[in-house]
């Protein structure tokens, strides 16, 4: 691809102060906590694959998932150049379904600090959590490794 930016959703699902994270299994981040998501397919709206994906990954249906902001990845690696569209939306506080793709897992925001996450991730949570909007830009070199995170807006 180039270094062309792909599209993707993320969807952070929340109970008052807690997250319900996947522990991925699957390459990229295995091991890491994210929130549940997925690339955009073609002629699909963010908002419909962010229910789309929270359906495959944890079979909640959610409806009017609220759009919280956007993160920018830049890399050297063809295959890690994203363009994703956050989202939030806050659901019953129930034992995590089976997910394919990892261990859905319940987590305090207080946990946050003290979990393996990618670096971009905690400021978008701090972000959702306080309802503030946000456009992230984040830089990584060939390693993988985050060289730069700046909020645009």
């Amino acid at each position: 691809m180039n270094g062309l930016k792909r599209a993707a959703v993320s969807c952070i699902l929340t109970n008052g102060d807690h997250l319900l994270l996947l522990k991925r299994n699957k390459a990229p981040h295995i091991g890491k906590y994210l929130p549940v998501g997925g690339k955009i397919e073609p002629y699909e709206t963010a908002q419909s694959a962010v229910v789309r994906e929270v359906l495959e990954e944890t079979g909640f249906v959610i409806e009017a998932p609220i759009f919280c902001g956007s993160l920018i990845e830049s890399s050297p690696l063809d295959h890690y150049n994203w363009i994703s569209f956050i989202f939030a939306h806050e659901i019953p506080k129930v034992d995590p379904p089976y997910c394919d793709e990892g261990e859905l897992v319940w987590v305090s925001a207080f946990q946050l600090e003290h979990l393996d996450i990618p670096p971009t991730d905690l400021p978008i949570y701090k972000a959702v959590l306080s309802k503030t909007p946000f456009v992230y830009e984040a830089t990584f070199d060939a390693s993988m490794d985050m060289t730069s995170l700046i909020k645009l807006a």
